[in-house]
């Protein structure tokens, strides 16, 4: 039973990308980082029944220390959740839209750190199939980031990314990423980036090329100031640092360190920078730094 278990802690699973760099390390004291350049740290994931580690998220101390998350809960958690660090630009990507008639993937981006951009298509605009190498960012809105005032009174950047959307993640950026656990992602443009063996990584212009002939489609609206979100898949919420009554969410992530209250008057302590399942019998969360909040839908 769901109602009978403790908030949990998951093993964050570190992904390696030529992309990316050393800033879990350095900002989010993650001393577990593996050496070389670690583009992803996924916070909680399930894509399928394989058990593997690298295919659904584990449990980080208590009763149920390493066990897999799905085990516990009796059901996959339904969301993908990741920290990602662009030391370099990412590639210039889509994702599929309804009307492609594959498996849709929506996102929401949300600033852990002032600096880096994010670059994306503006909404009505027509992009067609037929842009050169090299000029996508030039089509596209960057938009800077920001990580939210301690005060609370500014939230950080939340960017959602609607299917049949182009978009990118730059340099400089330090995100907190929710999205429905699809793997489909069609890459645009590489920037000219090629492995140790000097191979680019393929694109997908052919895949993508009746999506980019439609307009791109609105994106999902924030609300109350910037601070909410809903998609087709799931609901963010931007909590202040203070306390949270009643929280609606089914996962956390907190950027300074935190508690959740829960059942009678049981209480779980979580570091900064981690991600804890939040138990439905939870009565408050409460940090002195922003909490992100996720659901699915």
């Amino acid at each position: 039973m769901l109602a009978d278990l403790p908030p949990l802690l998951l093993r964050p699973h570190y992904v390696p990308k030529p992309w990316g760099g050393r800033r879990l390390a350095q900002e989010l004291a993650r001393s577990d980082l593996p050496p070389g350049a670690i583009g992803e740290s996924w916070e909680i994931f399930d894509l399928g029944e394989d058990d593997a580690e690298a295919r659904c998220s584990r449990i980080d101390g208590g009763r149920f220390d390493g066990q897999p998350l799905r085990d516990v809960l009796g059901h996959p958690f339904p969301l993908l959740l990741k920290v990602i660090d662009a030391r370099e630009h990412l590639s210039i990507q889509l994702h599929p839209d309804e009307a492609s008639g594959g498996e849709v993937k929506e996102e929401a981006w949300i600033a852990l750190a002032d600096g880096g951009e994010v670059a994306v298509a503006a909404a009505g605009s027509e992009l067609g199939d037929g842009a050169a190498a090299g000029a996508w960012l030039a089509r596209l809105e960057r938009v800077p980031l920001a990580a939210g005032d301690s005060a609370g009174g500014r939230p950080p950047t939340m960017v959602p990314i609607a299917p049949g959307t182009v978009h990118a993640i730059l340099a400089g950026s330090l995100l907190f990423e929710v999205q429905n656990p699809a793997d489909v992602t069609w890459r645009l443009d590489d920037h000219g980036r090629v492995d140790e063996d000097g191979a680019a990584r393929p694109l997908h212009l052919e895949q993508a090329s009746e999506v980019l002939t439609r307009p791109t489609p609105p994106a999902f609206p924030l609300g109350e100031e910037g601070r909410s979100l809903v998609t087709g898949h799931f609901r963010v919420e931007l909590h202040p640092p203070g306390r949270v009554d009643a929280p609606r969410t089914q996962a956390v992530f907190f950027t300074r360190p935190g508690t959740v209250l829960h059942g009678g008057a049981g209480s779980f302590e979580v570091p900064a920078g981690r991600t804890v399942w939040i138990p439905p019998t939870t009565t408050a969360l409460r940090s002195d730094g922003w909490m992100i909040a996720s659901a699915a839908l």
